[in-house]
């Protein structure tokens, strides 16, 4: 009898020597919770296991996730080279090695009859992981330079996709995606309840009751269906601390956070037709608020809930040219988008990196206003000609 996902996914799991747990750059709650979720059970089922986003900063709301400051943010090491000597004929009496700037010389002292080239051999290791679970990515581009670094490693390695958008690619061996699930975190617990109840635990349903509050907006949003609240009440059953939690989420903001969402709603202007809405930020702004830029994305989380008919925001802000330096300054948009829309082609035609999800423009030189016209221009032209088609 064939088996089904669940028992699929158990299977491969069992079979693995090391697994590494991959999410989008550009995340949000509740794909870090469904993530950390799996990586936690993985360790209580006695895995290797790590656990990965690229650039990952910990949100300070989410400080009561223990394993967070054990998210790496790089793929380390993913192959040694294997430098082979047969050995089948001669012997070694010694070796040593020098280490000089540009190259490696490995001195090899023969027992008796000299070696030649012949001897030698290099080949790659297989990589350290043998198995790699995404959550939430639609696409492998989502990664960042997780994958663009080690695509081959993508390639060549099965992959467990976990995932609730109508945009994902199915790029795993198995793919759990399930487009009527409200969020990561409800997959992630039917999984976990129907695989292995034996290892489900408070730990692991505090964490996917914060993620489940965090895409439902505390469950003021209009996702929430009689099954969400019957999880949820699945959830509470194993003790979570549901107070403890929302006030972690929801009334925990740093005052910078806060400061600087207020600019932002202050600067917002929409363009209702295209379901467009964009700020722009100054330099000052964001210093004077005392936020970083990685709080940018809870203010777009905040925005996305806030206007649910919202599928393209723009964000346009000033930063150093060089990072941690007092030098001239560059402006920079940041393009978020619902999964009917591709980021990056909206503003392909300017200096832009990205992916579907999410887009970066940076233009040299020229103050935010400027940009903002630049951007706000070429995406409306983008979009029109989508709506025109």
């Amino acid at each position: 009898m064939a088996l089904n996902e669940n028992q699929q996914i158990l299977q491969a799991i069992d079979r693995a020597q090391q697994i590494i747990v991959v999410f989008p750059r550009h995340f949000n709650t509740d794909t870090v919770c469904a993530a950390t979720t799996l990586y936690r059970w993985l360790k209580q089922r006695s895995k290797i296991v790590d656990l990965a986003s690229a650039d990952f900063l910990v949100p300070a709301n989410l400080s009561f996730l223990e394993e967070l400051p054990e998210i790496k943010n790089e793929l380390d090491h993913l192959r040694k080279l294997i430098i082979k000597l047969n050995l089948a004929q001669k012997k070694v009496a010694s070796f040593t090695y020098d280490l000089a700037p540009s190259e490696l010389k490995i001195f090899i002292t023969p027992a008796d009859t000299e070696f030649s080239g012949a001897d030698v051999s290099a080949a790659p290791s297989s990589y350290l992981y043998d198995l790699i679970i995404t959550v939430g990515a639609a696409d492998l581009a989502t990664l960042g330079h997780l994958f663009t670094r080690a695509p081959d490693f993508f390639f060549q390695t099965p992959i467990i996709n976990f995932d609730f958008s109508a945009a994902n690619e199915r790029f795993g061996a198995i793919n759990l995606v399930d487009l009527t699930a409200s969020s990561l975190s409800e997959i992630i617990f039917k999984f976990l309840r129907a695989a292995d109840p034996a290892h489900f635990d408070e730990h692991l349903a505090s964490y996917l009751f914060a993620g489940l509050i965090a895409q439902t907006a505390g469950f003021k949003s209009g996702k929430i269906t009689p099954e969400i609240l019957h999880l949820t009440s699945e959830l509470l059953a194993f003790g979570v601390d549901q107070e403890k939690i929302t006030r972690h989420l929801f009334a925990s903001r740093p005052l910078a956070s806060l400061k600087l969402w207020g600019k932002i709603f202050a600067q917002l202007q929409q363009d209702t037709a295209l379901n467009l809405v964009w700020a722009t930020l100054s330099y000052d702004d964001l210093s004077k608020s005392g936020a970083a830029l990685t709080d940018l994305t809870s203010a777009v989380e905040e925005l996305k809930l806030n206007l649910a008919r919202t599928h393209i925001i723009v964000i346009i802000y000033e930063r150093p040219a060089q990072p941690g330096e007092n030098g001239p300054l560059t402006a920079c948009a940041e393009i978020f988008v619902s999964p009917n829309f591709h980021a990056l082609d909206l503003v392909r035609a300017l200096n832009s990196t990205g992916d579907r999800h999410h887009a970066l423009v940076i233009l040299d030189a020229i103050n935010p206003l400027a940009a903002e016209e630049i951007v706000i221009r070429e995406i409306k032209k983008k979009l029109t000609a989508q709506l025109s088609v």
